[in-house]
């Protein structure tokens, strides 16, 4: 039986477990292309169910759109009057934890101080 187009490869997927039980299939390509810990853990590991458990399940949510657009900067401006403090530590905290280079905040910005 041929695929639809509706249809979804699932070895080019990978589960993404969050809190509250919800999970979401997330493109390997996404994830690896973006962080050496993504790519370690699915390439490596073969791992096919990642457990973000620890994080707001809204904040991974944003956290992999912005992964899938690569630029922060194309974030709708209605989603970006949503991320209130507590999503950009944690945006920040995600991009540190998987290693996301291009995310990560200077150190300058991350003090204490500097985060209120």
């Amino acid at each position: 039986m041929a695929e639809g187009a509706g249809d979804i490869d699932m070895t080019l997927t990978v589960d993404v477990k969050m809190r509250g039980g919800e999970t979401l299939c997330v493109s390997k390509q996404r994830l690896t292309e973006n962080s050496s810990t993504f790519r370690y853990l699915i390439n490596e590991l073969c791992q096919e169910e990642l457990l973000m458990d620890d994080f707001d399940p809204e904040t991974v949510t944003l956290f992999l759109t912005i992964l899938e657009d690569n630029v922060i900067e194309r974030i709708e401006d209605n989603v970006m009057e949503r991320i209130e403090d507590r999503h950009f530590r944690e945006l920040h905290k995600l991009s540190v934890v998987f290693y996301v280079e291009w995310l990560r905040l200077p150190r300058s910005l991350t003090t204490k101080s500097s985060l209120g």
